[in-house]
């Protein structure tokens, strides 16, 4: 006899909101975005020896994180709220590197 398929549970609820294929890839994109600032102010935090300074970044990336989540949770635009919000950042980020 088998056993039965035990369904695992997300962390974000029983369900998270549909998305349509360009929305999925928008998701992702965004993920990217939000943990490439994440990695960059961590990098920094690194080398930041100013208390106050580092708080501030510390906040920053907690905020980074927050944001992920409601991300994630949150409806089909969310990803493109994102990309929006934080796409001229993530290029910045880039620019400066080059």
């Amino acid at each position: 006899m088998t056993e039965p398929v035990k369904r695992r549970r997300s962390l974000l609820g029983d369900a998270l909101p549909a998305r349509t294929f360009d929305q999925g890839i928008d998701l992702e994109v965004a993920e990217w975005i939000l943990g490439a600032l994440t990695a960059r102010i961590s990098s920094l935090l690194a080398e930041e020896s100013d208390e106050t300074v580092a708080q501030s970044l510390r906040a920053e990336r907690a905020a980074l994180a927050a944001e992920r989540r409601r991300m994630i949770a949150g409806g089909p635009s969310a990803g493109a709220r994102v990309l929006q919000e934080y796409g001229s950042r993530a290029r910045q980020l880039r620019e400066k590197r080059q």
